[in-house]
C-alpha cells in the first residue's frame, strides 16, 4: 500500500496562474479557468478508470459493495438493486438466517457475512472477509441502525451510547478502514443512510437524531478527507418509508395519517431509497460529495407547516 508520503506526491497540484493586466472577467481568465479544470481530468479518469462503457450496468459491473443492515426491508432493497446492476454485495446483518435467505435469492452476486457490528471485532471481520473473498470493495452502504423513542429527560445512559456506537462510531471505523483500498484503488463510493431526523428536532427521538446528526458530521469530515483520492462519501436523509418494521410498530390508522401529514401525502418506498443508493454509488455521481439528501417526500421543505399540522391533529384525536 503506498504510503501517505506517496499518496500525497501523487496527488493532483493545481498551476499557479498569475494573473495579466486583464484577467478579471477577461478571455484570459476564462482560459486560464478552463486550463486549470483541464488539467485536474487526468485525475478524474484515473478514478473511474474501467467504468467508461456505456450503460448503468456496465459502469458498475464487478464492483463490490459493503452494506450493512442487509437483512431489514431497506437493505433488503439496496442489495437488490445493486445486484441487478451488476454489483456484488456483501451483506452485513446480525440476522444469520436473513441474510442467508438473501444471499440464496441474489445468487453468486452475495457473500453473507452475518455479524453483530457491535461486537469487538467485527469491523476487521467484514473488510477482511470481503478483500479475502472478491479481492476488492468498492462502496460501502452504512445502513444498519436502531431508534430509540421517548422522551428526553427519561433516556438512559447505556440508550444514548448504544445510538451513538451503531450510528456514529462504526459508521467511522467503518470508513476507515474501507477507506484504505480505496485510496489505494484510486476510486471508491460511501453512503451512509441518515434521517430526517438529524435535520430538524425530533419529537421523542432525542437520542436517535442526535446519533444521526453525529453520522452526517462523518460524512462531511470523510468526503472532504478522500475527495483528493477520487473517493465520495454523501448521507441520504430518511423520512417515513414503508417498512415491514414501521408497519409492526404503527397502528394502521395512525400510519395513514402519518402519511397525510406529510407534503406528498404518502410514505416513502424501499425501492425509492435504493435507487437512490444505486445512483450515489455510480462512477455518474463523482461530483457530488459531502451531501446530506433529504428522501422523504418534502418533509423537511415543510417543516414547521407539518409540524403545525400534526399538532392540530393530535388536538382533534
Amino acid at each position: 500500500m503506498p504510503t501517505g508520503a506517496a499518496l500525497r506526491e501523487a496527488s493532483w497540484r493545481p498551476r499557479v496562474l498569475r494573473p495579466t493586466s486583464r484577467s478579471f472577467g477577461s478571455t484570459e481568465c476564462h482560459t486560464c479557468c478552463v486550463e486549470s479544470r483541464m488539467e485536474r481530468r487526468p485525475l478524474a479518469q484515473a478514478a473511474n478508470q474501467g467504468h467508461h462503457s456505456k450503460g448503468d450496468r456496465s459502469l458498475v459491473k464487478d464492483h463490490v459493495a459493503i452494506v450493512t443492515g442487509a437483512a431489514g426491508g431497506i437493505g433488503r432493497a439496496i442489495v437488490r438493486r445493486l445486484a441487478a446492476t451488476g454489483v456484488r454485495v456483501v451483506l452485513v446483518d446480525r440476522d444469520a438466517g436473513g441474510t442467508a435467505t438473501l444471499a440464496a435469492e441474489v445468487g453468486d452476486q452475495a457473500f453473507p457475512v452475518p455479524v453483530d457490528l457491535t461486537h469487538d471485532g467485527a469491523v476487521d471481520t467484514i473488510v477482511d472477509s470481503t478483500i479475502e473473498h472478491w479481492g476488492r470493495v468498492d462502496v460501502l452502504v452504512n445502513n444498519a441502525g436502531t431508534s430509540a423513542h421517548g422522551p428526553l429527560v427519561d433516556v438512559p445512559r447505556e440508550v444514548l451510547e448504544r445510538e451513538i456506537a451503531v450510528h456514529v462510531t462504526i459508521p467511522f471505523l467503518l470508513i476507515q478502514r474501507v477507506a484504505r483500498p480505496m485510496i489505494t484503488a484510486g476510486y471508491g463510493r460511501i453512503i451512509n443512510i441518515s434521517s430526517v431526523a438529524s435535520l430538524i428536532g425530533p419529537l421523542d427521538l432525542s437520542p436517535y437524531g442526535v446519533a444521526k446528526t453525529g453520522l452526517n458530521g462523518v460524512t462531511r469530515a470523510a468526503a472532504t478527507e478522500l475527495a483528493q483520492h477520487g473517493i465520495t462519501v454523501n448521507a441520504l436523509a430518511l423520512g417515513p418509508i414503508a417498512t415491514d418494521l414501521l408497519r409492526s410498530t404503527w397502528p394502521p390508522d395512525q400510519l395513514a395519517a402519518r402519511a397525510e401529514h406529510l407534503p406528498a401525502r404518502r410514505l416513502g418506498e424501499v425501492d425509492e431509497v435504493a435507487h437512490a443508493v444505486q445512483f450515489l454509488c455510480s462512477p455518474l455521481s463523482g461530483f457530488i460529495n459531502g451531501a446530506v439528501l433529504p428522501v422523504d417526500g418534502g418533509s423537511v421543505a415543510a417543516g414547521a407547516y407539518m409540524v403545525e399540522q400534526y399538532r392540530r391533529w393530535n388536538a382533534h384525536s
